[in-house]
């Protein structure tokens, strides 16, 4: 009877966790840029170098804050990854030459000013913080 207390428990934290991580993050880009939603497996191509243009044709962007409240959960819920597992993979990618890592930002403040003056650039923030300088990306 406790085992499937226990596994009854357990099946309700695997389903509703994620979207409880989600809410500690928002996808952000650029005014410019048309795209409104993006599947979670397109989120996790672009974080990973395997998507690097949007659907017009222009250049993705890629910024994170690594040290913010919003890079651990985002990591885990969009690539599926460690933050260290994500550290090293681009790590990897650099020294293989198979790929440009994301360019590394202090804070949401920092993000926002970048992702409003590159047209291709995609990041996320902490909910909070979104103001009417970006546009929020509805991952579906």
């Amino acid at each position: 009877m406790k085992l499937k207390i226990i596994l009854t428990i357990l099946s309700i934290l695997t389903v509703y966790c994620p979207q409880a991580i989600a809410a500690d993050f928002i996808l952000v880009v650029n005014k410019a840029n048309s795209t409104a939603s993006l599947s979670k497996q397109d989120v996790k191509k672009i974080f990973l170098g395997k998507k690097t243009t949007w659907d017009d044709g222009s250049k993705i962007e890629l910024l994170t804050q690594p040290d913010s409240s919003a890079h651990k959960p985002f990591v885990k819920t969009m690539v599926g990854k460690s933050p260290a597992q994500f550290e090293m993979f681009w790590k990897k990618a650099v020294f293989t030459g198979t790929g440009t890592p994301p360019m590394e930002l202090t804070d949401a403040k920092a993000v926002k000013d970048a992702v409003s003056t590159k047209p291709g650039a995609i990041s996320y923030i902490p909910p909070d913080k979104l103001d009417a300088t970006v546009n929020k990306l509805e991952v579906r």
